[in-house]
């Protein structure tokens, strides 16, 4: 209805949201309430309650690093389980991820590692439209920005970190992703 209208409308301008603006509170639009929780640190749930609309409201934004010479970028902050895609030098997208887990699993050829997902600065070297089928399951439309780490869409995005390394994002994220990034942007990671 018309309040989650207005939500959708709110979560939209701030970057959180882009999907039509329907009145409907279905999976997107949760999903989105969660990445606004994450932003916000506050407890990660999909439940809008009264006293989030001042804080949307009061929200300046991510601090971000500051990377003069790089006006399009996308940024990975681990701690808060997000994405930023930079634009013009302004946060333009804000999309929720889930990261690597930290725990330990047998890799291609059987040795044990540990799911973490790189830290540090890259660029996107090749992407894949479709689906990448791996030993380790399935990657939608993948940016792979580090060997075999990608940034990716996925049926299951948990508000925390759960992946082998890569940076899942919602699979319709993806398909937006796919509109908008290209081999070579730079990719920032980081805690």
């Amino acid at each position: 209805g018309p309040a989650v209208e207005r939500l959708q409308q709110a979560m939209a301008e701030a970057g959180f949201f882009r999907d039509s603006i329907d009145g409907v509170f279905g999976e997107r639009t949760a999903t989105a309430v969660i990445a606004v929780h994450k932003a916000l640190d506050v407890t990660r749930s999909a439940s809008w309650s009264v006293d989030d609309w001042a804080l949307l409201a009061a929200y300046p934004g991510p601090t971000l690093p500051v990377r003069d010479d790089q006006d399009d970028r996308i940024e990975v902050d681990l701690t808060r389980q997000l994405l930023y895609r930079v634009q013009d030098g302004s946060v333009a997208d804000i999309i929720p991820i889930s990261s690597g887990n930290g725990e330990l699993y047998a890799n291609a050829s059987g040795r044990l590692v540990r799911a973490r997902t790189p830290r540090g600065s890259f660029t996107f070297y090749k992407q894949y439209d479709g689906w990448r089928i791996s030993y380790l399951g399935g990657l939608y439309r993948p940016w792979y920005f580090s060997g075999g780490y990608a940034i990716h869409g996925s049926a299951s995005v948990p508000p925390y970190p759960a992946s082998h390394g890569c940076v899942r994002v919602p699979n319709w994220e993806a398909d937006y992703l796919a509109s908008v990034l290209w081999v070579g942007l730079p990719v920032h990671v980081w805690d």
